[in-house]
């Protein structure tokens, strides 16, 4: 992807990240966007559509959460997140202007479902789950913002549903790396 192109990205994604989740969004950015370089470079993938996926994966929470919400908190909003971050990425793509009008269905489409589990059947789909899942347990990246109560259900929730579903080798290693550290982030 053209580096002046993702620049612009980035700073739409920025300008929208920084309005949830505070001392947790930014953070979470940047390393998801880590995540996907390495599995576009390791397992392929067309960076103009998992590039922008990534970067405006999480900007429909825009507004939503603010300091001190809870797990349940989160899990309220993330359907209604994925439809708004949606919908303001058809429109923040079509602003930038390099982007066809296929490549911003495709975006909008990744983002529409990339937290929901059910739906994670392309490759491109997987790829986004698995950027987003490794950025969300990369502690030296991105510290939990939870308490130790709502980490704990956050992280048995991680368990559960997030884990099981890694398929790619890139992702899978990263997990086996990054899940030790995890498990013992509040002992």
């Amino acid at each position: 992807m053209n580096k002046r192109i993702e620049e612009q990205i980035r700073k739409e994604a920025e300008c929208y990240m920084a309005q949830s989740r505070p001392n947790w969004n930014i953070p979470h950015l940047y390393a998801a966007v880590f995540y996907m370089k390495e599995l576009i470079n390791n397992e392929g993938g067309n960076p103009r559509i998992l590039l922008p996926t990534i970067y405006f994966h999480d900007i429909g929470y825009a507004g939503m959460l603010k300091e001190g919400y809870t797990f349940k908190d989160n899990d309220k909003v993330k359907i209604l997140h994925m439809q708004k971050g949606a919908k303001m990425s058809k429109t923040l793509l079509a602003k930038i202007g390099k982007f066809s009008n296929d490549e911003i269905e495709q975006i909008a489409y990744l983002i529409s479902i990339h937290d929901n589990l059910k739906e994670i059947k392309t490759l491109d789909a997987q790829k986004v789950f698995e950027a987003d899942s490794l950025a969300q347990i990369d502690f030296k990246q991105v510290p939990p913002n939870f308490n130790k109560e709502n980490f704990l259900q956050w992280f048995d929730f991680f368990n559960e549903n997030r884990i099981p579903l890694f398929k790619t080798q890139t992702g899978k290693n990263y997990l086996t790396n990054l899940l030790p550290l995890a498990k013992n982030y509040y002992n």
